[in-house]
């Protein structure tokens, strides 16, 4: 090794020896750094290095995994006890010989997951994020009978090193005569190659917080003029631009210089002698940091784009980190241009950029589109263009404003939809305006329509520009008024599109084109025998959306029949577009282009299924002349010869030359008349199985495309299952803990790991779990990934799991923290499909699945059958979840039977429960309803069922039209079932199974739901209510918790008496200095009362009184008293307690500065009756509802135009179940006596709103109440001249009399002419 060093050109080293031909470490370096040997063995060297120059230490260490497998857990071993020798940030590189995903290996025998997950578990431990790399994807590979490839070499790092190396990067290098590549680790610290941004103008959310910004953005509005609202809109946001500048500069210039200033001021009063002059002034200082931070964090925030992580819980350092990540993964350091030059320079990156999308934007040329128009002819009807045209509204545009996420990044101008939307009140009527002039004139102002093209690498390290995604930045008023335009398409959309297309279409989800292919390919699989042959084709389209010629968009709606004026204000969105390109953060070029649509836009995926409709419309043109046929998977199964997911596309014709032949001419027409271009590099072709290998070479030639055994993935989801579904599943597992590793459990609170947990790491798999049964083992093991990120972090808890995670997944009302239960919530995803396929029995995938499996049943009675996919499999073993949350909702009582199926609203069972009547087992519901008041009938109820059952009959609502029986969702006020409702279910299942009863515990450690749920709504910190759940439950580190966790070390008594055994009641309530903080607070008295009781007694005792304050106070003073503690522990300093206790209301007075104002109730006057138009009929109606005897009435009184009293009626309902339903038969009532009436026009009002709306739908639901709502929808479609509406019960108390009235009524009684008595007073009261 002395020879090398010298030779080249190191000065000092380290070496460790190798053992004959194996092994041998050697760690060099020259006069520039500093080393310093901490330990080293046959396995590793670490060292502590300093680089001349460079501030501060750090580790290195030079591992090297143990290359027997059997005895790799030692290298684990090794690792961990090198993580706890010292807290210097620390770099970690060499040659592991274990992977830590199964991507990382090609070839040879599949890595056991068990190897991996210990390797992961080391990483952990560590605190080790990967590095990645860019350069060769495989590190190792052994060139033999069987080629394998290997990712064994990497470079692991703490977040600390990765923040004190921000543009530190790993290059896999070029491989020499070793079959290991070499690794270089470039630290970045000289003259970094990373461009710097210059920076352009966006409106902060943190000068929100300041609260003369209102007053800077409103002068600055009001000062913007032009000729027309466009223009006063365009040059309003221009002048708030101008005003916000020199305002944030002042106020926002060097938030962290002025942190760090405060902090150092703060630092120099502790050597100050202790005097009221020095506690006012720390307390000053104090509180300006507290609001300089929380600035500082809103700030970070929105540079990070992690929206789904709300400001507010100081969680700084986390959006730091990912904002500096985001920019380090999103910077372009070089590319290669078109004729394959490579640029770095400013100037270079700048010509590559606009010279590529000028080629790409520029249009071919061709016209010839009006072939393809007839493929789509006559789809939109005059009845579609109404609802597209119908003239557009200010609580449209409003709507469509607030649809947009705050955070969204913003376009040219620099206002994101935050801006908007916070000050909507200052800028609402000139941006409305703007909008509305643009959706009625169709005049767009090509100003809105500048649009920044932000470029954002698909892989690491991007060399060429197809290896970035433009993503279009529009300024916010343009994509208001696509947004209202697009809300409108979607209108129409699912009559418009083709069932092959599942894409943005309301109504259908992305899943169902992946059963349906996972089906065919499944069916394709199996196919072993037969002359016929069948091929999947899977196509990748290059650029779709940038291709799309703007000629063809326009002929294809056209064709369609889409009205002019709609066109014209589609094209205006489209076609007056011009871009500047946002290299390294920089705007840079300007472009018109020619054709194109815009990723970003709201209105582009839209767009783009109409244009797909022709390629689609080609394809059936072919199957129906014979050409192509699609694939059908059983007998009277509908052919499928394609699916389309936006730019996604499979294709299913038999394996034939000819069909090959045709589909290549079909490609060819496409293309030249859209604009479109299939890349065919990319793009794959698979066989049935009875397809021989000399045909499929064949087949593949013809289409240009490669020839595979199958398809990995469709839409994500794989399209193959084998034998060992936990190892298809893994790679889902490895995602989790990517993203969890990823994200230092150090740089956020436990509220902020609750949010990351539930927003981000349990959304992975939802996409795969609503198609496939994850194996509950794997979910186990991803429960464990998730709880380890949970617990960990702090060196003294030891990553000890104070609770188990089917603890943490009970909902918060219960104790718990509400995680999901992943094999629970698998279940009901699952669930949700097969209720959508039972519900939508015409869809596509309805059709397939059920020719396929259940030709002669519905989906709830289906068997697996033979030979079923693994997708039905998982589908079947979902029913378990409808079975115990569904029922039947009775329509006419033809189809459920009386004791056999599940119809009375009773659960778990829903099922009658009295014994059933001889001669009767098998009766149906309808054998209980009189055929012709289509009632109930009641004596037959009381005699055949218990007065139980009777009366849960009697006051299920019955219909006159006799509408067929149905399935309704118990769980949902609408009927429908909706997967949050499904996941309760099958937690409870799951609970039920495991035998531990009922999770749904009135207490749960001593604590009642009521006081769980009052803590979560509590307005103090997210992380308080976090500390607050530990304190309830007696998790909170104190030593005597973790001796009883056999932790025992140098425990010693309290840490701040050092008198008691710390306990928790002892830290929070009985310590001599926790004494004398109560008494310095507040909340004296109450402690005074409680401490010598118990602390979870204490806080129930304040929760159910009431006093928000109160709880909130002493939450925040019991947090605050913890962190004394905490404090104390790690830097031996304490505040003295009324410190402790101004800093509480501090805290408490700073976050509540931070949320938004609560909206107050509007206050109004009081309503009063209002007299009809002239020749008009007002009929009011009520209903009224004893819970104490089940039983409601309905009243109801007509005035004509005068006030005179007409008629009247109160209806007495014997049997009802709420309010609601009693309202629901009073409305129904009242139309029939409307009906009574005579002609001419007449106005029904009701003061039930939800009745009300309920009725005014257009579509039916599945509530309770639904089948009644149907009702009056028919009865007001027979009636001429007749609206409904809705009035405050003040302007109702005639009929509200009335429907009192009714109740004590023993049947419905009617007035005509003459009043009844008890409304006379309020009938006179009202036309005064």
């Amino acid at each position: 090794m002395e020879k090398i060093r010298n030779k080249l050109g190191f000065r000092q080293s380290i070496v460790v020896p190798s053992v004959g031909t194996s092994g041998g470490l050697c760690l060099l370096w020259t006069e520039e750094v500093a080393v310093r040997a901490l330990s080293f063995s046959a396995h590793h060297i670490d060292a502590e290095v300093q680089v001349v120059g460079v501030f501060g230490k750090w580790r290195l260490t030079g591992f090297y995994g143990h290359p027997v497998t059997s005895e790799r857990y030692k290298s684990w071993d090794l690792l961990s006890q090198l993580g706890r020798v010292s807290s210097l940030p620390w770099v970690c590189l060499g040659d592991f010989n274990e992977i830590l995903a199964a991507h990382e290996k090609v070839g040879g025998v599949v890595r056991c997951d068990r190897q991996m997950q210990i390797f992961r578990d080391a990483v952990d431990s560590c605190g080790f994020k990967d590095l990645g790399f860019t350069g060769p994807k495989f590190t190792w590979w052994r060139n033999g009978p069987e080629d394998i490839r290997v990712r064994l070499d990497r470079v692991l790092a703490t977040w600390e090193w990765c923040e004190n190396f921000p543009h530190a990067a790993v290059h896999h290098l070029n491989p020499s005569k070793s079959d290991h590549l070499p690794i270089l680790l470039s630290l970045g610290t000289g003259a970094s190659r990373r461009p710097r941004r210059k920076s352009h103008f966006r409106f902060e959310e943190a000068w929100s917080t300041h609260e003369d910004c209102v007053k800077v953005v409103t002068e600055g509005w009001s000062q913007g003029s032009g000729s027309g609202a466009p223009e006063i809109a365009f040059d309003k946001i221009k002048s708030t631009r101008l005003a916000l500048l020199p305002w944030s500069r002042e106020h926002f210039g060097n938030t962290h210089r002025e942190i760090q200033k405060i902090r150092a001021q703060l630092g120099a009063l502790l050597d100050y002698p202790c005097s009221p002059q020095v506690m006012e002034d720390r307390k000053r200082l104090t509180a300006l940091l507290d609001s300089l931070m929380a600035k500082d964090e809103l700030f970070w925030r929105q540079r990070s784009r992690a929206i789904w992580l709300k400001a507010g819980d100081r969680n700084s350092k986390f959006f730091h980190h990912k904002a500096s990540s985001r920019r380090k993964k999103n910077a372009i350091l070089g590319l290669f241009d078109s004729d394959g030059r490579w640029h770095e320079s400013e100037r270079g990156l700048e010509t590559t950029v606009i010279e590529y999308f000028r080629s790409l934007f520029q249009s071919s040329g061709n016209n010839n589109f009006d072939s393809f128009g007839d493929l789509v002819a006559g789809r939109v009807s005059p009845e579609m263009n109404q609802i597209l045209l119908n003239e557009f509204t200010a609580e449209e545009v409003k709507h469509a404003l607030f649809q947009m996420h705050p955070s969204k990044a913003p376009g040219p101008d620099g206002m994101s939809p935050f801006f908007f939307q916070k000050y909507w009140a200052v800028v609402g009527s000139e941006v409305t305006a703007a909008v509305l002039e643009f959706l009625q004139t169709g005049r767009l102002l090509p100003k809105f329509n500048f649009t920044h093209v932000a470029l954002i690498p698909k892989v690491n390290d991007p060399k060429n520009m197809t290896q970035l995604r433009p993503i279009s930045l529009c300024n916010v008023i343009y994509k208001i008024g696509a947004k209202v335009l697009a809300n409108r398409l979607k209108l129409i959309l699912d009559d418009v599109i083709g069932a092959h297309q599942s894409a943005f279409v309301p109504g259908r989800m992305i899943s169902d084109n992946s059963i349906v292919a996972f089906e065919m390919l499944h069916h394709m699989h199996n196919r072993t025998h037969g002359k016929l042959g069948f091929q999947a084709l899977k196509l990748d389209m290059s650029k779709a959306y940038d291709r799309v010629e703007w000629g063809f968009l326009e002929t294809v709606m056209h064709r369609m029949g889409f009205a002019p004026r709609w066109i014209q204000l589609i094209m205006a969105c489209v076609t007056t577009v011009t871009y500047s390109f946002l290299v390294n953060g920089t705007p840079v070029g300007f472009l018109s282009p020619q054709r194109g649509l815009r990723q970003g836009d709201p209105l582009s995926p839209y767009l783009f299924l109409l244009c797909a409709e022709v390629f689609s419309g080609l394809i059936v043109q072919a199957e129906r002349q014979g050409q192509l046929h699609g694939l059908s998977i059983s007998r009277g199964a509908p052919p499928v010869s394609h699916l389309f997911f936006a730019d996604d596309s499979f294709l299913f014709t038999r394996a034939t030359p000819e069909e090959c032949q045709h589909l290549s001419n079909i490609f060819r027409s496409y293309e030249l008349a859209s604009g479109q271009q299939i890349n065919l590099q990319k793009s794959c072709v698979s066989f049935s199985d009875n397809v021989d290998l000399p045909r499929q070479l064949e087949l593949a030639q013809i289409l240009g495309v490669r020839r595979v055994d199958k398809h990995e993935k469709y839409l994500g989801v794989p399209t193959f299952i084998g034998r060992s579904r936990k190892l298809c599943f893994t790679p889902l597992k490895e995602r989790i803990w990517k993203k969890v590793q990823g994200w230092r459990e150090k740089l956020l609170s436990f509220a902020g790991k609750e949010v990351l947990l539930k927003v981000v790491a349990q959304a992975i798999p939802i996409y795969q779990m609503s198609c496939f049964q994850i194996p509950k083992s794997l979910c186990d093991e991803i429960h464990q990934v998730m709880a380890r990120y949970w617990w960990g972090g702090n060196d003294d808890t030891r990553k000890i799991h104070w609770v188990s995670w089917q603890r943490l997944c009970k909902p918060k009302r219960e104790g718990g923290m509400g995680f999901r239960n992943l094999y629970a919530f698998n279940m009901a995803l699952l669930a949700k499909q097969v209720w959508r396929i039972h519900h939508q029995p015409h869809s596509l995938l309805a059709r397939v699945l059920k020719a396929r499996y259940y030709k002669d049943c519905s989906i709830l009675e289906a068997a697996e059958g033979n030979a079923p996919s693994y997708i039905w499999r998982s589908l079947c073993a979902s029913r378990v979840v409808l079975a115990r949350g569904s029922r039947w909702q009775i329509g006419d009582g033809r189809s459920v039977k009386i004791w056999g199926d599940r119809w009375v609203p009773k659960p778990p069972s829903f099922r009658i429960s009295s014994a059933a009547v001889a001669g009767m087992e098998d009766g149906l519901v309808q054998e209980l309803i009189d055929p012709v008041s289509h009632q109930w009938r009641e004596e037959k109820i009381q005699d055949c069922f218990g007065p139980q059952d009777a009366t849960c009959i009697l006051r299920l609502p019955l219909s006159f039209r006799s509408p067929a029986d149905r399935l309704v969702w118990h769980y949902e006020r609408n009927g429908e079932l909706t997967v949050r409702s499904a996941y309760e279910v099958a937690r409870q299942f799951l609970f039920e199974e495991a035998g531990e009863g009922s999770s749904n515990l009135s207490l749960f450690h001593g604590v009642s739901t009521q006081v769980w749920s009052r803590l979560w709504r509590s307005g103090v910190p997210p992380k308080v209510k976090v500390f607050i759940w530990r304190v309830l439950l007696n998790i909170l580190p104190t030593r005597a918790r973790l001796r009883s966790k056999g932790i025992h070390g140098e425990l010693g008594d309290c840490v701040l008496c050092g008198v008691r055994e710390e306990t928790l009641p002892h830290v929070m309530l009985e310590c001599s200095f926790t004494a004398s903080i109560w008494l310095n607070s507040p909340l004296r008295s109450d402690w005074i009362e409680w401490r010598s009781r118990d602390l979870k007694g204490w806080i129930d005792h304040v929760m159910s009184g009431g006093d928000s304050r109160k709880i909130e106070f002493l939450f925040m003073l019991l947090w605050n008293l913890w962190n004394e503690r905490n404090t104390v522990v790690w830097t031996a300093k304490r505040r003295s307690p009324c410190e402790v206790v101004d800093g509480a209301v501090r805290l408490l007075h700073e976050f509540k500065g931070h949320q938004p104002t609560p909206r107050l109730p509007l206050s109004r006057a009081q309503a009063k009756w209002q007299k009809p138009p002239l020749g008009v009929i007002k009929i009011n109606v009520d209903g009224a509802f004893n819970v104490h005897i089940g039983a409601g009435g309905g009243g109801i009184v007509a005035r004509d135009s005068t006030g005179r009293f007409v008629a009247a009626r109160a209806c007495s309902f014997r049997h009802v179940s709420s309010p609601e339903h009693a309202e629901a038969l009073a409305l129904r009532e009242a139309l029939l006596f409307a009906s009574e009436l005579g002609s001419g026009p007449k106005m029904l009002e009701g003061d039930a709103l939800g009745v009300v709306r309920s009725v005014q739908m257009g579509f039916e639901d599945r509530s309770p109440l639904s089948f009644l709502f149907s009702d009056c929808r028919v009865l007001l479609s027979q009636l001429e001249d007749i609206s409904i509406g809705f009035v405050f019960r003040d302007a109702n108390r005639a009929a509200h009399r009335l429907a009192r009235l009714a109740i004590t009524l023993p049947e419905t009684s009617t007035w005509l002419q003459v009043p009844p008595a008890v409304v006379v007073d309020v009938l006179v009261e009202d036309v005064l």
